[in-house]
């Protein structure tokens, strides 16, 4: 079993580097996300992420459940993040929605629940944040974070909350050059988090992709890996936590073999190779 590396949060708490979004893609067959989850928890995966949009808690909760009765592995080694979209944020469903997962997953608590406003409202938002932080003093949510703000909105909520979120995600292409927020999030002790970085939704459309860059797969033929597995080294090394998603086990076993360094000169190169993109 591979071991992968742990990155603290504000409230004292830890969350793997990397990740698996349990995303269930109707093109493949019903059962492929579990054959995945399971093979995942074999090569060391411990942090995964659901959405109610995804309607496969039950059986993913069914699984998590039967590898705990096993032993193996137990509750405390797992990462579990719900992200809750909208359509749940107020004072009504909050809750419910936080129920709902504990319930089909079969679990306690979870260790991670952030929000994603695609409508912003400062007063939903105020409302919205309040009962996150009631659920966290519960001790039913283990932390608090924040997807797809934009530097707006985060202010605004810095501004209102009494705890600060402890991870700010974002749907992520490497040429959007978002990582100039990270020395920001840095100073305020908040962990930057990357979904889904190589298989762009359509939203990314316009950017090419980082993987099939020729100077990127250049680097990468110098330290004998796939462009892939340096992408996701330079984001090990920048601190970043990264969420996947991946359709087989050959993908899943490339992602998980990252135990190489890259040299300070080619952290530089790389960065400067995605600016260079973003702004063309």
């Amino acid at each position: 079993m591979s071991s992968i590396s742990l990155i603290s949060l504000n409230n004292g708490s830890y969350i793997p580097f990397l990740g698996m979004a349990l995303w269930q893609d109707p093109n493949h067959p019903e059962n492929n996300i579990k054959h995945l989850l399971n093979e995942a928890i074999e090569l060391g995966i411990r942090y995964f992420d659901f959405s109610h949009f995804y309607e496969n808690e039950i059986k993913i909760g069914e699984i998590i459940k039967e590898k705990i009765k096993k032993g193996v592995l137990k509750r405390k080694d797992l990462f579990i993040s719900l992200k809750l979209k909208k359509s749940v944020q107020n004072i009504e469903l909050m809750e419910y929605g936080v129920k709902k997962a504990l319930n089909n997953l079969q679990l306690d608590y979870l260790d991670l629940v952030y929000i994603e406003m695609e409508d912003f409202d400062e007063d939903d938002c105020n409302k919205t944040w309040k009962e996150m932080e009631r659920l966290y003093k519960n001790e039913t949510i283990k932390a608090i974070g924040v997807c797809n703000f934009n530097e707006k909105n985060l202010n605004f909520l810095l501004k209102i909350c009494t705890i600060t979120p402890a991870v700010y995600l974002l749907d992520y292409h490497p040429y959007m050059d978002q990582l100039n927020i990270q020395s920001d999030l840095n100073i305020r002790t908040i962990q930057l988090g990357l979904r889904n970085p190589f298989k762009q939704p359509w939203i990314f459309s316009r950017f090419t992709n980082i993987l099939k860059n020729t100077n990127i797969q250049e680097i990468a033929q110098r330290y004998k890996r796939t462009p892939s597995q340096l992408m996701l080294r330079y984001y090990y090394q920048k601190s970043n936590i990264v969420l996947i998603k991946f359709d087989d086990l050959k993908e899943l076993k490339e992602y998980m073999d990252i135990m190489f360094y890259v040299a300070a000169e080619d952290m530089c190169m790389i960065k400067s190779l995605l600016k260079q993109q973003a702004n063309t």
